[in-house]
């Protein structure tokens, strides 16, 4: 889930409205630092995270 203040108020399944910070976002900037989505498998799930704030 995202800040209030990063909320856009919308519901999250119109495209391009997600609420989360980077969960399906890999490969795009994070909403916080600007640092690019990375994306792994990890016991045979995706998982998402900023390597510049999520270390």
């Amino acid at each position: 889930m995202v800040r209030p203040e990063h909320d856009h108020g919308l519901p999250s399944y119109l495209p391009d409205r997600p609420r989360t910070y980077v969960y399906r976002r890999a490969g795009e900037p994070c909403r916080v630092c600007g640092g690019v989505i990375r994306t792994a498998l990890l016991e045979g799930r995706n998982v998402f995270w900023c390597p510049v704030c999520q270390t």
